[in-house]
């Protein structure tokens, strides 16, 4: 036999007991009362103080209908407020009896002894329905977290007449409202509602936070049902962190770091990346990793944007219910540190062709390609982009043909275009050559006799 049960026996036994003969331990500091939720008779509230046990395990109610004796017996386990004291709903729908009802109080301490310590009473005239469509029971604000500055809202015993769609539940701190945020509130498995409260969602603002709750009806009308408050001191830690950001791979990337941030609820960080040329064309939002001192990093491979300039950096907290909050912003210069020396040589009149040589290439991060726009026309409508290759020496080299350029002669302009590992790229260098075509490819028409064949032309028309 398992330890649940064994300790569940003992309590059973000590339960039905108590029932059939009540064991009332002396309170010198006791009250017990039931009183009626909302004046419908449907809930009633049984609440008890007790200071006579110190270490309470649980406490419970039972409670039947005088009528027909215990034959509709329930037992209630009590929920502990804040304040010490011991609260539980009773639906008289679990009963269903008019006239008197017995409650007795149940203490269970932590050594496993059941103490039984007082009864009371309540009177159900006729069950009586509410005089308005939607209603709650109960709205309280309940397991507030001083640290993670956030609470949770209940709303107990909703109904409504066309049904409830959903549960709706504003919370402000601010007298103007200014920082009012609306809940949905999840439907619990007992049927109640409840929403989940954080400051980060109203400024982090200290002080009493208004709560209102409202049932949205299948019929689409909402109906507001209760209202309670909820406390929020300074006790949690707010910081919204350092952020850095350090060059890496000689340029080609860059580290962003988000040191000392301090934010209930957080889950995640995210940081969004974007050059400054062209607005926000090129941003990227990274995922950044968590490491065990509670800083986040992430690496940017300039390729991902694939300019030099200005960078912006916005660094985001992720919190828990899924909302985002802007932390820090910063920002990061790329250089273009890309150069090289170009000349012309080998023309060769005859073919029309002649060799581009590209050296000193220097790029941050390395180089990725060395491309050269080669052009005559005025209007570049015969420019054609040659890429380099790179030679044993270092150097870059390529062939450039004038056939490529409708064998233009005359001053053909050379641009030598660098792109970096990093993904910037840039024109980095000049020339021009005058190249002269000694002669252009004849079309020859070469006349071909077919052995005895005859051909007739026919009129048109």
């Amino acid at each position: 036999m398992n330890r649940k049960w064994r300790r569940f026996f003992p309590v059973l036994f000590w339960m039905l007991l108590c029932v059939c003969i009540p064991m009332k331990a002396s309170a010198a500091n006791f009250s017990l009362s039931a009183s009626d939720v909302d004046g419908t008779q449907r809930i009633f509230r049984i609440a008890m103080n007790q200071s006579e046990i110190p270490n309470v395990y649980q406490t419970l109610f039972a409670v039947w209908g005088d009528q027909g004796g215990q034959n509709d017996l329930k037992w209630y386990r009590a929920d502990e407020m804040m304040d010490g004291s011991y609260l539980c709903d009773v639906p008289v729908s679990n009963h269903g009896e008019t006239g008197s009802y017995t409650v007795h109080a149940y203490v269970e301490s932590t050594d496993g002894y059941l103490y039984m310590m007082g009864d009371t009473g309540f009177q159900v005239a006729e069950m009586q329905q509410p005089s308005y469509e939607a209603y709650a029971r109960n709205v309280t604000a309940a397991n507030y977290s001083a640290s993670g500055g956030s609470f949770q809202v209940w709303v107990q015993g909703v109904q409504a007449a066309s049904g409830v769609s959903q549960v709706q539940i504003p919370v402000w701190c601010s007298a103007d409202q200014s920082d009012i945020q609306w809940y949905i509130a999840d439907l619990m498995s007992d049927g109640s509602f409840m929403a989940e409260v954080s400051a980060a969602n109203h400024g982090y603002h200290t002080g009493r936070y208004q709560v209102h709750a409202y049932v949205l009806e299948n019929n689409g009308t909402l109906t507001f049902v209760g209202s309670t408050t909820q406390d929020v001191s300074s006790g949690f830690s707010v910081s919204n962190g350092n952020l850095t950001v350090a060059e890496r791979g000689g340029g080609s990337s860059y580290q962003i770091d988000l040191y000392g941030a301090s934010i209930p609820g957080l889950s995640g960080v995210q940081f969004a990346v974007w050059a400054e040329q062209g607005g926000q064309d090129d941003l990227v939002w990274y995922q950044a990793t968590p490491y065990t001192d509670g800083s986040f990093s992430c690496t940017v491979p300039i390729s991902n944007h694939g300019q030099a300039g200005n960078y912006n950096v916005h660094a985001y907290a992720v919190l828990s219910n899924g909302s985002v909050q802007m932390l820090r912003a910063a920002t990061f210069y790329v250089e273009n540190n890309l150069s090289a020396n170009v000349q012309v040589a080998n023309i060769n009149e005859n073919t029309g062709t002649f060799d581009i040589f590209i050296s000193n290439v220097s790029a941050p991060g390395g180089v990725q390609t060395v491309q050269v726009p080669v052009w005559h026309a005025a209007d570049q409508s015969d420019i054609r982009w040659y890429t380099a290759q790179l030679q044993s020496n270092g150097t870059y080299a390529v062939t450039a043909n004038v056939a490529n350029h409708n064998y233009n002669s005359g001053n053909y302009n050379i641009h030598v275009y660098v792109t970096a590992n990093g993904g910037a790229m840039s024109c980095v260098c000049g020339t021009t050559a005058n190249i002269r075509v000694s002669s252009q490819p004849q079309i020859q028409v070469a006349r071909i006799a077919i052995p005895n064949v005859r051909f007739r032309c026919l009129p048109r028309g």
